[in-house]
């Protein structure tokens, strides 16, 4: 398995004891129907380095539970609307309405402030 993490802050002092790194964090869910689990995870397994990419992209994690049929993206960004703007670019590219078709309900999307790593 392959690792690929990109860091990136907005100032030398952000992530240190010294400056917040504040960022945008946001929780995706995707509940996946259940005949079709495997293709969805292969689906977003060749499309997450273009994720983490993307302009704004600090980070992208994924997991998934064939158990729950679910899978979960956690993903970090400059700021919020760069991960609008990143949702907007799948949807023009077709990408996004591919990843509805392993759905059997709209995604979740959940929004939180970045607050540290420990």
């Amino acid at each position: 398995m392959r690792s690929f993490q990109i860091n990136r802050h907005h100032s030398e002092t952000c992530g240190t004891e010294e400056g917040a790194c504040e960022a945008a964090v946001v929780i995706v869910k995707l509940s996946i129907k259940f005949d079709l689990f495997d293709k969805a995870v292969e689906f977003i397994k060749d499309i997450i380095d273009e994720t983490r990419a993307f302009e704004g992209c600090q980070k992208c994690e994924v997991a998934a539970s064939k158990e729950e049929s679910d899978i979960i993206i956690y993903e970090i960004w400059d700021t919020f609307d760069d991960q609008k703007k990143y949702v907007e670019w799948r949807t023009e590219t077709g990408v996004f309405e591919e990843v509805l078709k392993f759905t059997d309900s709209e995604p979740r999307f959940f929004q939180y402030e970045h607050i540290g790593s420990y």
